[in-house]
């Protein structure tokens, strides 16, 4: 999931940050390629726009719900 999104808009180009979840499981390069992959996704529709994206780490199994 995605989230803290926000956009830094610059003279020539534009910053869209924000935090992605993803399962704690994933290594360095599944990481990696994930990113590149959403990356490259977001130049597909602005390529004045670079990704600047933080990780999160899913713990749980469960489905976040806590009583």
């Amino acid at each position: 999931s995605f989230h803290d999104l926000r956009m830094v808009e610059g003279k020539e180009t534009s910053n869209l940050i924000f935090d992605v979840v993803l399962p704690f499981h994933y290594g360095k390069q599944q990481t990696a390629e994930l990113l590149a992959q959403i990356s490259t996704k977001v130049k597909e529709g602005n390529e004045k726009i670079t990704c600047i994206i933080h990780v999160d780490r899913k713990y749980s199994g469960g489905n976040g719900n806590k009583k």
